[in-house]
């Protein structure tokens, strides 16, 4: 950040002596726009969610653009580009490790694929991010990185997802009928089922952190879930951390359910 205000102020400067192309002017007005969105436009709109990051990383990328327009010296300009390559080496270095660490948490999550039957049909259910990795590091991110995991498992187990966010929303190509809605509230933890769902069960019902000391959400929600799941399934597995439950129909599951 110091390094792009260095060279902002220095682009100022060019433009105070008619040194740099007016055409800055613009990107600057564009990444003011960015920034003004980021700091007063929610998080969420219209289904999408995490758009206020999205804001500042524009913004960021605009002022990059801007310099673009300004004649730096030589000497100058490899220091800048020296300087900026090495910070974002090392930036990308730390997000490396820092969101590697979900790798051991995403492969607990993926250990239940061999266990679900193609062509069927899951549930799957977020309570709670875990404040721990599989692997012994903390949960690197305050964003619910692993909310849609069970979309992946769908896709290689051919199953249909209950859960896919694309159709909940209204603009994606996929969309459930209208009424057929399986799902109210999907950014909660937990979702609510509907009635159409509590009249056509999944075959298979996923539920990731329902046992993490961080549960919150709705408490109504999960009497509803824990009522459902007791209807319906029986437990049938749990994955080998124990941050993912799984139910199933399947008359043949190892224990019955026992809600809480």
């Amino acid at each position: 950040m110091l390094l792009l205000a260095g060279a902002l102020l220095y682009a100022t400067w060019q433009l105070l002596r008619r040194r740099a192309s007016s055409w800055v002017w613009a990107w600057w007005v564009a990444a003011g726009l960015m920034v003004l969105a980021f700091v007063f436009l929610p998080d969420a709109i219209s289904g999408g969610s995490v758009i206020r990051p999205r804001w500042g990383i524009f913004s960021y990328l605009l002022l990059l653009a801007s310099l673009a327009a300004v004649q730096f010296r030589p000497r100058a300009r490899a220091a800048l580009l020296l300087a900026g390559t090495t910070g974002a080496l090392l930036l990308l270095g730390f997000r490396y490790v820092r969101y590697g660490n979900l790798q051991s948490g995403l492969a607990d999550y993926l250990a239940v694929s061999a266990q679900l039957q193609p062509h069927s049909s899951v549930l799957p259910l977020i309570y709670a991010n875990p404040e721990r990795m599989p692997n012994g590091h903390e949960y690197p991110s305050v964003y619910n990185m692993l909310s849609h995991a069970a979309s992946y498992v769908s896709v290689e187990r051919q199953l249909l997802d209950f859960e896919n966010y694309e159709a909940e929303t209204n603009y994606f190509p996929l969309l459930w009928r209208p009424g057929r809605l399986p799902l109210r509230q999907p950014n909660g933890t937990p979702a609510r089922p509907t009635p159409v769902l509590l009249a056509h069960p999944a075959r298979y019902v996923v539920l990731w952190g329902r046992r993490q000391p961080n549960v919150g959400g709705s408490a109504a929600n999960r009497a509803l879930i824990n009522q459902y799941l007791a209807q319906h399934y029986r437990f049938a597995y749990r994955s080998p951390a124990g941050l993912l439950e799984l139910y199933s129909q399947d008359t043949h599951a190892k224990e019955p359910l026992v809600a809480h």
